[in-house]
């Protein structure tokens, strides 16, 4: 985990304007996540506080797709996401190994990481340590 970290401190950040930002202050749901981006046309969030979680991952086994977002600080459970094209900046990431996760060119720019120290966790600690953005699929444990 210490190895992932310290590549994700290595990874610079997208540049942006701060225009762009938008305070999360609750978490969305993926019909609220969906319904703002169509309707505004945001590609960049932005957490109010680091306790904030963007979004609720999906129950029952259930799955939903994040494209081409920009997320900043807060935090974000993984567990039944698929994220394409996504990059997390300064979040605290979370992965229980609950449901699936299928990354895509999915980014990590100074996070941190919390998640369990068994072997489920070593294809997606590599994943990040080696920033290679391609595909990784984690199936549930």
């Amino acid at each position: 985990m210490t190895l992932a970290e310290y590549r994700s401190a290595l990874q610079k950040s997208p540049t942006f304007p701060p225009s762009g930002w938008r305070l999360v202050s609750l978490p969305l749901t993926a019909t609220e996540i969906e319904q703002q981006f169509r309707e505004q046309g945001l590609t960049i969030l932005r957490a109010a506080n680091p306790d904030v979680q963007f979004f609720v991952p999906p129950e029952n086994g259930r799955t939903f797709t994040i494209k081409n977002i920009v997320f900043i600080g807060g935090k974000q459970k993984l567990d039944g996401l698929t994220l394409i094209g996504v990059t997390f900046v300064e979040t605290k990431i979370y992965y229980d190994g609950v449901y699936p996760v299928s990354l895509d060119r999915t980014s990590f720019v100074n996070c941190t990481f919390n998640m369990p120290s068994g072997p489920q966790s070593i294809p997606f600690l590599k994943y990040v340590a080696l920033a290679k953005n391609e595909k990784l699929q984690l199936p549930s444990q």
